[in-house]
């Protein structure tokens, strides 16, 4: 299981109009990932990794999370595929 921690509720939005001339606007949010080597043993630090909001969602909560299986799709040619990452909370 992959942990990922959230340390603050603030976001960073960044808007602009593309070249296309749609308007867009992006929210991220920092988190830090609890991985693991490739022989399954854990990094010894986590890694800053950002997480994409959808539009409307609120920020993730300070607490420990999971990659929720909602975030799991089959994509083109039968591949395992991730999309936005869904968190769950780790009770």
């Amino acid at each position: 299981m992959i942990r990922i921690e959230i340390k603050s509720p603030l976001i960073n939005e960044i808007s602009g109009v593309s070249k296309a001339g749609k308007p867009y606007n992006i929210k991220k949010q920092i988190g830090w990932a609890y991985l693991f080597d490739s022989t399954g043993t854990p990094e010894p630090f986590p890694s800053k990794i950002e997480l994409g909001l959808a539009d409307g969602q609120q920020p993730f909560a300070i607490g420990n999370y999971t990659i929720s299986d909602k975030s799991y799709f089959v994509g083109d040619f039968n591949s395992l595929s991730i999309g936005r990452l869904i968190l769950d909370p780790i009770k």
